[in-house]
């Protein structure tokens, strides 16, 4: 299967899903996850797990960015659809 085929694949599978949620959009996933299942959020919920700032050990160059980039393209493209479609159903929520 092709890398835009696959592509296709996913967005139509990310466009028909209950929900989309972004690890790095944790609080908009879970308030919309919540709120579309009728839920109320716990006050407490988004102090539960919170992790420790961890010191950086290793650095990223350009031209190592570069190259996972390149290995990931599909991978970015699939995260930045759902991304997308988290933030659509996030103004549609409003």
């Amino acid at each position: 299967m092709s890398d835009t085929t696959i592509l296709e694949v996913a967005k139509q599978t990310i466009s028909s899903a209950y929900f989309v949620g972004i690890t790095e959009r944790f609080d908009l996933s879970t308030k919309l996850l919540f709120d579309k299942a009728g839920f109320e959020i716990p006050k407490s919920f988004f102090k539960l797990n919170e992790g420790k700032l961890r010191k950086k050990e290793f650095v990223v160059t350009p031209e190592i960015e570069a190259a996972i980039q390149s290995n990931v393209a599909l991978d970015i493209a699939i995260y930045r659809y759902a991304l997308s479609r988290l933030e659509t159903l996030s103004v549609v929520a409003q």
